[in-house]
């Protein structure tokens, strides 16, 4: 089984590529876990980042979107490399902590993999096509949040 990680102007999306994968919670873990750590909280902040105050909003952007390192954010915002580091980490957690609760990006990202199963099989029978269509419309319904223990 492989999983493959796109990265598409502003936006980041992941495939797997075994037809027979279970899309659950455990398939939205197995991507996380191949994320680089950064890539995981650019979705993240891509979904929530508009709940966060100004000043974590702005510190976060220049990490993420404009890939500056600590001490450029530092310089920036007239704060200390170690406070910039504080508010990342402090952010992370924060949309982490989020995103067990909600699972917005848990939920896309599955109902993502199973569109793309459907345009892969579209010539497919209509029973397997209901099929798809009925996992699509459900996903919303369920909490699939891999990372809560």
């Amino acid at each position: 089984m492989c999983f493959t990680v796109f990265f598409t102007g502003d936006s980041v999306s992941a495939e797997v590529t075994s037809e027979y994968e279970v899309l659950d919670g455990n398939f939205v873990r197995r991507v996380f876990d191949q994320m680089p750590q950064k890539v995981k909280t650019g979705m993240l902040f891509d979904v929530y980042g508009a709940l966060l105050n100004e000043h974590r909003r702005t510190v976060l952007s220049f990490w993420i979107d404009e890939d500056y390192s600590l001490s450029e954010i530092a310089e920036e915002m007239n704060i200390t490399r170690q406070g910039v580091h504080d508010t990342i980490k402090k952010c992370e957690k924060w949309l982490f902590d989020t995103e067990m609760r909600l699972g917005v990006v848990s939920r896309m990202m599955i109902q993502n993999e199973l569109i793309k199963r459907y345009q892969r099989n579209e010539r497919a029978d209509d029973k397997t096509v209901d099929s798809l269509l009925e996992q699509i419309m459900h996903v919303w319904e369920e909490n699939p949040w891999p990372l809560k223990d």
